[in-house]
This record gives C-alpha cells, sequence and structure tokens, in this order.
C-alpha cells in the first residue's frame, strides 16, 4: 500500500513538473513570434514577467497585431 502511494505520489510530481515545462516553452515560442514594439509595449503595461507578456498577448492577439501592422505599414 505505502509503495503504491509513493508511486502515485512520484507520478503527480513528474506530471506536474512537466505541466511546468510545457508552459515555459509555451511561453517562449510566443515571445520569440511577437514583434518587438508589441514585446516592449505589453512590457512597459504589465511588467516583466514573461508568463505575463504572453498572457497579455494572446488575450489580445488582434489589438496588438492590428496595431502594429497599421502603425508600420507591413
Amino acid at each position: 500500500m505505502k509503495k503504491s502511494i509513493k508511486t502515485g505520489l512520484a507520478l503527480f510530481a513528474m506530471l506536474i513538473v512537466l505541466g511546468l515545462a510545457g508552459n515555459v516553452e509555451r511561453t517562449e515560442e510566443i515571445i520569440y513570434h511577437m514583434p518587438q514594439a508589441v514585446y516592449d509595449t505589453i512590457k512597459a503595461k504589465v511588467g516583466d514577467s514573461e508568463y505575463r507578456i504572453a498572457k497579455e498577448y494572446v488575450k489580445n492577439r488582434e489589438l496588438y497585431e492590428r496595431t502594429y501592422t497599421d502603425s508600420t505599414g507591413h
């Protein structure tokens, strides 16, 4: 019984670590593809947290893309 509890807890901990690693990778991917002007604008708004920057960008992606496109002509 104790062995199965330990195994279950180890599996749960491993899933948590994998989930966090996936979240970090997704955040990095979003920021990597984000235009620098958009990154700078969002960073000024929400602070230095890359997770918060990525979250804000995904939440309002159309607004930022439209604003960036309109201001640069691309």
